[in-house]
């Protein structure tokens, strides 16, 4: 919660024994893109909820922080280095777009990249 919090300067609270009605608004994945791509100007609210169990996908959480090999890297035809000394938390994003999923590429580690993935980044959060 306080990445996030840090991350889109907004107040993150966990949704877990809140009333959604009463609380506030529930920061999905769509109100975290907009904020983060185009700022304050496109998100009114400065304080959200987040149901953690919509927001995150912990089963495509990567540990990096010991991550000692130098491997090149392909996604979506672009170079890409893993992100050596992070921790990797992952968003809910499969089923979002009405074409499907193939823009996530393929499971598992890999240093090819396949047909039709998009590019890979990280934001890191000191």
């Amino acid at each position: 919660m306080e990445v996030l919090s840090s991350l889109l300067e907004l107040i993150i609270k966990p949704y877990i024994n809140f009333n959604p009605k009463a609380a506030g608004p529930i920061l999905s994945v769509q109100h975290f893109y907009l904020r983060h791509l185009f700022g304050k100007r496109q998100v009114d609210e400065t304080e959200f909820l987040v149901d953690e169990k919509e927001f995150f996908d912990p089963q495509y959480d990567c540990d990096f922080t010991h991550l000692s090999d130098s491997a090149e890297c392909m996604r979506g035809d672009e170079p890409y280095e893993r992100p050596k000394g992070w921790y990797r938390m992952a968003l809910k994003v499969k089923g979002k777009y009405p074409d499907g999923d193939a823009w996530l590429g393929t499971d598992g580690w890999r240093s090819h990249s396949v047909d039709e993935e998009w590019p890979v980044s990280y934001h890191g959060q000191a």
